[in-house]
Order: structure tokens, then C-alpha cells, then sequence
């Protein structure tokens, strides 16, 4: 395959990409070389895009896991065992270059919200304590996602956590506009909102934004 081959492939590739990651999993493509496309071939990615990807590359990654612990007799262990988890680290690995880039877009990354009532979370499935935080005064968040189509921001806090993220719906980005909204906490143990998340009930929140970075 000549340059010129390579590059009208490049393009097909992103355009069927941009109609949808199911049409090319279909086709055969695997989600790593969906995952290498975005994180090195494309400038922009839509944050939809990256997040239809991003839950993708989880079942992915859930579905090899599996397989390693289905791995009984010793020829599997010995012929499957070495190739499986390398490409779960590669998977692991890819996930992390796609979050980094779709964070790159964002219309702002850091947000300071105070809370008016103490606002208690749980994961009810989690059936532990471990999983049980509270949004109080003033707090600190790095921003994962805007989604201004759905209207809600997923966030992090130094004070949680690395594997537990908040899901906060909005109706203004505006600052100091008194607001109540949906809140709920998100688990995920590959320390990603949209890969694998398990969501804890939505409470009601009575915040406002103080400040946006």
C-alpha cells in the first residue's frame, strides 16, 4: 500500500468514526486500532465520539480480563496468558491517551462549586461504607466532562478517591446562580467516569458555581 493508499484509508477510517464506532467494530476493526486512530490521527475528536469509544474500550477490556480468569488448563496459560494481558495493559494504556486528549478540549478544566446543604452520596451496590462521600461548603474540581447537549458535568476531587468521580447536572454555567439539580457518585476501578462506572442513586444538590478555570 502506497502513502496516497494510506492516507484515503486514514480519512474513510475517521469519517466512519465520526458516523458511529459501532459501524467499524462491525467491520472487523478492533477497538485498539479505533483507540490508536483517535489518540494519534485525528486533531479534534467530538467529546460524544471519544465517550462512545471510551465505554467501548471497557467492555473490551472487562471482556479480556475475563478471559484471563476463564484460563484453566496449562497450554491456555502457557499460549494465551501473554498476549491477553499485553493487550490489556495496551488497552489500559490507550485509555488513558484518549481521557488525557478529550481533556485537552474542554471549555474549562477546574470548577469551584459551594454547596448550600450538605449533600450525602452513596453506591448503594457497592453494599459498603467505603462508597459513601459528602459534597459540603465550598469544594475543588477538576472537570472530567461538559456535556452541554445533556447538561451535566462529571468531576474529581483531590478529597475522594481516584477511582470515584461525581456525575452534577446543571441548568447555567453562570456564576453565582443560585441552582438545584441532580447529583450522583460514580466508582469506576479503571479510575475513568465513562469506562465500566458503577453510579450510586441521583440525590437533590443545592449549590452554585463560584468559579471556573
Amino acid at each position: 500500500m502506497n502513502l496516497n493508499d494510506k492516507i484515503k484509508k486514514h480519512e474513510l477510517l475517521i469519517e466512519e468514526l465520526n458516523n458511529g464506532v459501532d459501524n467499524l467494530l462491525v467491520e472487523g476493526v478492533s477497538i485498539i486500532q479505533i483507540l490508536k486512530l483517535l489518540v494519534r490521527g485525528t486533531s479534534y475528536i467530538p467529546t460524544l465520539l471519544a465517550t462512545q469509544t471510551l465505554k467501548k474500550a471497557g467492555k473490551a477490556l472487562l471482556d479480556k480480563e475475563k478471559e484471563v480468569k476463564d484460563m484453566t488448563s496449562k497450554e491456555d496459560v502457557i499460549t494465551g496468558l501473554s498476549e491477553l494481558t499485553s493487550e490489556i495493559a495496551e488497552l489500559k494504556s490507550l485509555i488513558i491517551k484518549l481521557e488525557e486528549k478529550k481533556e485537552e478540549q474542554l471549555p474549562f478544566k477546574k470548577i469551584v462549586i459551594e454547596f448550600k446543604k450538605k449533600v450525602e452520596l452513596d453506591i448503594q451496590k457497592m453494599k459498603s461504607p467505603e462508597f459513601q462521600r459528602n459534597l459540603i461548603g465550598t469544594m475543588y474540581f477538576k472537570v472530567m466532562e461538559v456535556n452541554e447537549d445533556e447538561k451535566y458535568l462529571l468531576l474529581k476531587t483531590n478529597s475522594f478517591p481516584d477511582t470515584m468521580f461525581i456525575r452534577l447536572e446543571y441548568n447555567s454555567l453562570d456564576i453565582y446562580k443560585e441552582q438545584k439539580d441532580d447529583v450522583n457518585l460514580i466508582y469506576s476501578r479503571y479510575k475513568n467516569p465513562v469506562v465500566n462506572p458503577v453510579e450510586g442513586d441521583k440525590e437533590d444538590c443545592f449549590y452554585r458555581i463560584v468559579e471556573i478555570q
